[in-house]
């Protein structure tokens, strides 16, 4: 976490890219003349900040690195007594950016009752966790006991606080 695309609300990612673009469409008609040879100082303008929105966007859609990366992190994290609820996201999946912050709220709530491991599709440990648990698609969210037993799965979507307050004290975690 503490990177900027951790911090950052994806509406403001979403936003930040539609001006990028509607900035690019309106310096495209205004400075569309077909005689002109010299960018206007408008154009240049325009094109700074193209370049400037298009930069933060890049910054604010990664979400970052997963908690548990490496086969080893994911190993000892799960089936170590605590019961985990496995973030498996994508970097470039609008969905788990969306779902992010309600992970980290529930992450903040079940604290020291739960652990949450988030897992980059991508990464070394991701083969290890599809193969385990047979994913098929991001976001998805498995709670598994302290053993590592799958207690309840959902594919899409923001995992759902009360849900998993209700699988945690059928497994026998209380608040």
């Amino acid at each position: 976490m503490g990177e900027l695309g951790s911090i950052m609300h994806p509406a403001l990612t979403y936003a930040l890219v539609s001006v990028a673009v509607a900035v690019f469409f309106a310096s495209w008609w205004v400075d569309g003349r077909p005689d002109g040879h010299r960018l206007a100082g408008w154009r240049r303008f325009t094109l700074v900040a193209q370049a400037a929105a298009i930069a933060m966007a890049v910054l604010v859609l990664r979400p970052g690195r997963g908690t548990h990366d490496s086969p080893a992190a994911f190993a000892a994290a799960i089936g170590n007594g605590t019961p985990a609820l496995i973030d498996v996201y994508g970097n470039w999946c609008g969905p788990c950016l969306i779902a992010r912050p309600a992970v980290d709220a529930l992450e903040r709530a079940t604290r020291g009752r739960m652990a949450v491991v988030r897992v980059d599709i991508e990464a070394p440990a991701a083969q290890l966790v599809v193969s385990r648990y047979g994913l098929r698609a991001t976001p998805t969210y498995v709670l598994v006991d302290g053993q590592g037993t799958e207690v309840w799965r959902q594919v899409g979507g923001s995992p759902d606080r009360a849900v998993i307050e209700q699988r945690l004290a059928s497994i026998g975690v209380r608040r």
